[in-house]
């Protein structure tokens, strides 16, 4: 079970922020609506309120983050937006797992690129 976290540019230049998140449960899933909120809760006090996020409808016992990255965004900003998540994740107890394939790339969670590509970046806990 996973819930996936896509994060891509939104349109509006007025956005403080680069990023746009969203959220949604894998399908076919029976989740419960009051767990998924509280992730809901941990995640938006976590990130800037500038940044738009979907209702979560479920909750995991297993998340995976994708990251789409902007051409023009910093690796700074990058790193700021994935630890706030993750750290959000981590204080509402949900594990993070990564995809096996890729290259590492920040932190003490690991991030991971698909092969050949800086669009999608999975992360997990650990080495």
């Amino acid at each position: 079970m996973h819930v996936e976290v896509r994060v891509g540019q939104p349109v509006p230049a007025s956005l403080q922020s680069a990023f746009d998140i969203q959220i949604r449960p894998a399908p076919n899933l029976g989740l419960a609506v009051e767990q998924a909120a509280e992730i809901q809760s941990f995640l938006e006090s976590a990130l800037p309120p500038c940044v738009a996020m979907e209702e979560l409808r479920g909750f995991q016992m297993a998340i995976t983050v994708y990251i789409m990255l902007v051409d023009d965004a910093s690796t700074d900003a990058f790193a700021d937006l994935l630890g706030s998540v993750l750290r959000a994740l981590e204080r509402a107890g949900v594990p993070v797992l990564g995809i096996p394939v890729a290259q590492p790339l920040w932190g003490s969670f690991t991030a991971l690129t698909l092969p050949g590509t800086d669009l999608v970046v999975s992360v997990q806990r650990g080495k």
